[in-house]
């Protein structure tokens, strides 16, 4: 169909083509694809090692969320209540004693926190010195009266002690985590009972930061 041509002025005006948008060419798309792999083998590495980070940091603040709730029932309910985890299931449940009695009784609300992926419990080889004002690196209060590996007993005030008959007060409890690519992190009682989380940095024990 011949295009329409308009006098104007005198002078014959002929309509522009319309110019065809061209697509990729080969070599373009060739190199599109190429800059999105090398984006790829860089990006995903780091994500992984942030993934694993977070990963053991989570578990170590479930812990810590998991200790305080502890600490509080036991004063709130005048009983002892206890953090007990297992180490081949990897989570950490409630119990208490009520005063007066003889034996535990599993939590009520039945609270369980769960190591994510890839962590575990289990202390670093090569260190020398615990977290929280440990002397050495002891999965527990460090107190022969007691062998319970990975507990925290809380008492009727909220304050941590061993589970016998005198209530001997512990400044020591800590738990310790392992994840992927050397990481530990450990999560300690004090005295009074706060639980406060530490990172390893080489060969010493250092307070986390969020």
């Amino acid at each position: 169909m011949a295009s329409r041509e308009v006098m104007r002025n005198g002078r014959t005006i002929r309509p522009r083509k319309k110019q065809s948008q061209a697509g990729f060419s080969l070599f373009e798309l060739i190199i599109t694809v190429t800059i999105t792999i090398v984006l790829t083998v860089m990006v995903v590495p780091i994500y992984s090692s942030y993934t694993r980070s977070y990963n053991i940091k989570n578990s170590a603040d479930g812990l810590v969320n998991l200790i305080s709730v502890a600490r509080m029932r036991a004063a709130a309910n005048f009983s002892r209540v206890e953090v007990t985890c297992n180490t081949t299931t990897s989570q950490c449940t409630l119990q208490s004693k009520a005063s007066g009695a003889s034996s535990w009784s599993a939590d009520s609300n039945k609270m369980t926190v769960v190591l994510a992926q890839g962590v575990s419990f289990g202390t670093p080889s090569g260190v020398s010195a615990g977290a929280g004002g440990q002397s050495s690196e002891v999965p527990y209060q460090g107190s022969s009266a007691q062998t319970i590996s990975y507990a925290v007993i809380f008492n009727s005030r909220g304050l941590p002690i061993v589970d016998n008959a005198t209530s001997t007060a512990v400044s020591d409890y800590a738990l310790y985590l392992l994840g992927p690519n050397n990481t530990a992190m450990a999560v300690a009682v004090d005295v009074s009972g706060k639980p406060t989380t530490y990172t390893l940095n080489g060969t010493s024990w250092t307070t986390a930061t969020n």
